[in-house]
């Protein structure tokens, strides 16, 4: 499984940035290509605008970009548990979708 681009933070005239952005953003959009700069926003809680300048200028608000990887990782520890909870017939199907050696190796 793809993983995000991990954030590399600088302190630059005492604020703590995140300084490869557009990275991460990059990652973000190739790993859940249904992610928009509006959901994008919206995870990290910051205006759509703020996405664009982070993907063109390539930095960004640090607490931003924790707070948008941390949803990221919440929803990947919610998969996890909703397949521990599934019946046989959501586990088929999700190991239909996903692929059987993902499911089984994972």
């Amino acid at each position: 499984m793809n993983k995000i681009i991990q954030p590399v933070y600088i302190i630059q005239r005492n604020k703590e940035i995140c300084s490869n952005a557009k990275e991460v953003l990059r990652s973000i959009k190739s790993i859940f290509p249904d992610e928009t700069y509006e959901s994008i926003a919206s995870r990290a809680n910051v205006h759509m605008q703020t996405i664009q300048r982070w993907s063109s200028i390539g930095r960004s608000e640090a607490k931003a970009m924790k707070l948008l990887i941390s949803t990221f990782e919440a929803e990947e520890n919610m998969d996890n548990i909703l397949l521990k909870k599934a019946t046989p017939k959501q586990l088929r199907k999700q190991c239909e979708i996903i692929g059987w050696d993902k499911i089984i190796n994972s």
